[in-house]
Formats: structure tokens, sequence, C-alpha cells
């Protein structure tokens, strides 16, 4: 489905490609002592959410998100580059060229945790709601990306004339 939005921007090649932030933000599976990481990728540009991963915090998911975007012909060139915080994980498959560490670059990735946050209640911290199992909030997460990139794709759309 986001896939699919993706391959539909790339249409846009000079707006997209152009530098990607990566983040990852936590969320409980049942109770709270089961924590589920989910790793989330950005256009800086166009705003549109590239895709995402749930599982632990470590390289194996942050590496599979990569390996995703990886797969959807086109949108990573050499000129790309990665934005992250200083996560450790990031720097194992990340290439060092196409890598930039910092905070003062990561903002709209952090906007939008905060955004999930506010739109999806099991998301929030303290709340009686939350995800009864891992498939469930894959499909809510694909849902709330599909719909948000729905609206920004409609705005491109228009700008593209």
């Amino acid at each position: 489905m986001i896939d699919k939005q993706v391959k539909e921007a790339k249409g846009l090649e000079e707006l997209t490609g152009q530098g990607i932030e990566m983040d990852e933000m936590w969320h409980y599976i049942q109770n709270k002592d089961d924590k589920c990481w989910v790793w989330l990728c950005i256009c800086k540009v166009t705003k549109l959410i590239f895709g995402f991963v749930t599982g632990s915090r470590g390289y194996k998911t942050g590496k599979l998100l990569y390996q995703k975007l990886l797969s959807i012909s086109g949108l990573i060139t050499a000129f790309t580059i990665f934005y992250t915080d200083w996560w450790e994980s990031y720097t194992r498959f990340i290439p060092p060229h196409q890598h930039y560490q910092g905070k003062d670059q990561t903002y709209t990735m952090e906007g939008y945790n905060s955004n999930f946050r506010d739109d999806l209640q099991r998301f929030t911290r303290k709340t009686k709601a939350y995800s009864k199992s891992k498939d469930l909030l894959d499909n809510t997460l694909s849902i709330y990306i599909h719909s948000h990139n729905e609206k920004k794709l409609s705005k491109l759309r228009l700008l593209k004339g």
C-alpha cells in the first residue's frame, strides 16, 4: 500500500530522494513490559512517509527498514542523505558518505512521532488503549500512513499540475 504511494511520488524525483529522515519510537504490546519499537522514515521535502517496520531497537530492525527503501527502485541514489539521531545502530547499515547524524536535521520526524501519539490513542504514553498484537499495530500504522500519504500526494499532484 505505502510502496505504491512512494512509487507514484517517484514521478516527482526532483522532490524526493534529496533527504530522508529516520527515527524510532517505542510503543507497548499488551503491557508495559513488552516494548515494541516503530522505525519510520520520511522524505524531508515532500513529507511522505516512505516506510516503517516494527520490532526491536536493534540493528536488524533498522536494517529491515533500510532494505525496504532500497527495494523501491530509483528511490535511493548515491546522493541521498539519511538524517538520523545518534543511535549507534544507524552507523551499521547506512553508508558513512550518505549519513548525517544530529538532532538538528531530524525535526520533521520528531514532529511526526508527536503526531502519531496525538492522533492514535494507542500511542499515547498514559492510556488504557494499547496494541494487543504486533499485527494490529502494523495494520493501524499502515492505515494511518496511507491516509497521511494520500493527503500529501493530493497536494503534490496539484503542484505538479
